[in-house]
């Protein structure tokens, strides 16, 4: 599988709950999680 997009690039020691909340995290759909970013 072939993902294309944009992605945004993060420092090292980054928080992934301040990237996407872990209540959001019961989807591995991108488009659902990207409205939660």
């Amino acid at each position: 599988m072939l993902i294309k997009g944009r992605t945004w690039r993060f420092g090292a020691d980054i928080d992934t709950d301040a990237i996407i909340p872990a209540r959001y995290l019961n989807t591995s759909d991108p488009e659902e999680l990207a409205r939660h970013v």
